[in-house]
């Protein structure tokens, strides 16, 4: 928490609210904080206080990034580097008590992926998190769960397209993403109803 002080004592002295060097030390601070609480609610999901603790983080992580999203743009990999970047995205991701402003960071993420300043992937995984919290059908084909051991990916928005839209982040087609869910668990895994089986074979 002392490394979050001083670098938002930085970003506040250095003259320029678009200061990226200076954002970048403070994204990788909070992200730092972020997985301290997280990692005390792996270890013992009943520690006392634990849980709002992270959520105190997250909601001060996201009341610090607001503004300088809206002044800066979000932040591109080239400028701040991979692991600011990632912390960017990590402050979005743990950003479930507020979905709008996980939508208005995941539209300017998209801005930069499409330049390639910022990763498909971990776009995609916060646009279906934020769908699914929200009960509304994915994006990108992130997101399953399993019930008595069958593997099924959460409801699709216009199945038929999910390639296409996959594509056009640079994302492999999802072929090869239901190949990789089925390798990694046991158990029967589904095909989800819509999506072309050879639309686009898994090219990875």
């Amino acid at each position: 928490m002392v490394g979050i002080v001083l670098a938002s004592l930085l970003v506040a002295s250095s003259g320029s609210q678009c200061n990226w060097p200076s954002i970048a030390a403070v994204l990788e601070a909070r992200a730092e904080a972020d997985q301290a609480a997280r990692d005390v609610l792996v270890r013992d999901v009943h520690a006392a206080g634990a849980n709002d603790i992270a959520l105190q983080i997250d909601l001060q992580n996201r009341q610090w990034f607001r503004p300088i999203l809206k002044a800066c743009g979000w932040p591109e990999a080239r400028v701040v580097g991979e692991p600011a970047a990632n912390a960017a995205w990590l402050i979005a991701q743990h950003a479930d008590m507020d979905p709008d402003f996980q939508l208005f960071a995941a539209r300017l993420m998209k801005s930069k992926v499409l330049i390639h300043q910022a990763d498909g992937e971990l776009l995609a995984l916060l646009v279906d998190r934020n769908a699914r919290m929200q009960k509304q059908p994915q994006t990108y084909g992130m997101q399953y769960r399993q019930d008595d051991g069958v593997i099924r990916f959460l409801p699709i928005e216009d199945p038929a397209h999910l390639d296409d839209r996959r594509k056009e982040i640079g994302l492999v087609p999802f072929a090869c993403r239901f190949r990789d869910v089925q390798s990694k668990n046991k158990g029967e895994i589904e095909w989800p109803e819509g999506v072309p089986r050879d639309s686009a074979p898994c090219t990875q």
